[in-house]
């Protein structure tokens, strides 16, 4: 890869944003680490790398191609003139699940721990923190995924943001959910409520796009672990990161459930349910 060659392609994707710093404001990057990739001065990480990548929604062999090449095969994004609005009846459809009375939704409000395989980091799980609550008329989430500088790759920490919007269907929740600081992926996660003595599960299944390794279309069990409503937010959040599933961290039963093994004869992916059904508590 050529530093020179990066830097162009790099101010060359940045040309679809106002300026340079709004660019490095978004991707959180210091702006004179910023410029020292665009002079060719410096190469980033390969994890800087594939966020740049991800944040321009490009491919992370792409982005190292030489400058010509380059510019032959990616446009920066334009604004599209002239865009139809969706019919009618496909509007009034979703607007009609997105507004309709969900008074189920309210017994899970409140603040969770959420576990799954880390798309990223081969065999670790990822405990984040993730939100439900009443904004409205409508059912919103938040979701943090926080790498800390002492589990992180070369020392660089991550953290990145979602937010959601939840709907409520037969019996199961359905979170359709943003990445707002990359703006490289919506992930959908269904989960669906399960009940154990002394604590409030829900257990699901999470699809997403694992970033910087191809953005391939990747899916995951998942589950929820209930915290409350009033919670110590730092507290919380320094429980989050990567974790060794050896390590004795994690509930046993919440390592069955987000365990991605299946049978031989099970030809689809789905969630697991503990011993005792459906339940909201």
């Amino acid at each position: 890869m050529d530093k020179k060659d990066l830097g162009k392609n790099i101010r060359y994707l940045c040309s679809r944003y106002k300026s340079i710093s709004e660019v490095c404001r978004r991707l959180e990057i210091n702006r004179q680490q910023f410029n020292r990739y665009l002079a060719g001065e410096q190469t980033p990480s390969l994890y800087t790398l594939s966020r740049i990548a991800a944040f321009f929604e490009v491919g992370l062999e792409e982005i190292q191609l030489r400058h010509e090449d380059f510019r032959a095969r990616v446009v920066p994004g334009q604004k599209v003139q002239g865009q139809r609005a969706l019919p009618k009846d496909l509007m009034r459809r979703v607007s009609g699940l997105l507004t309709k009375p969900m008074p189920q939704i309210g017994d899970f409000e409140g603040l969770y721990y959420r576990y799954y395989y880390s798309f990223g980091f081969r065999g670790m799980v990822i405990r984040t923190l993730f939100s439900l609550k009443r904004q409205g008329d409508f059912y919103v989430t938040k979701h943090i995924e926080r790498i800390p500088r002492s589990q992180a790759p070369g020392g660089f920490p991550a953290t990145f943001k979602y937010d959601g919007i939840v709907l409520y269907l037969s019996g199961r929740l359905f979170v359709l959910e943003y990445d707002t600081l990359l703006e490289s992926t919506i992930c959908e996660m269904i989960m669906a409520p399960v009940s154990r003595p002394g604590a409030r599960l829900l257990s699901g299944v999470h699809s997403s796009i694992t970033t910087g390794t191809g953005n391939e279309p990747t899916c995951t069990r998942v589950v929820l672990e209930y915290l409350g409503q009033q919670v110590d937010l730092r507290g919380a959040m320094r429980n989050c990161g990567l974790i060794d599933p050896a390590a004795g961290e994690i509930d046993p039963a919440i390592l069955a459930l987000i365990k991605n093994n299946n049978r031989a004869d099970a030809f689809t992916f789905r969630a697991r349910r503990i011993e005792g059904g459906p339940g909201t508590r």
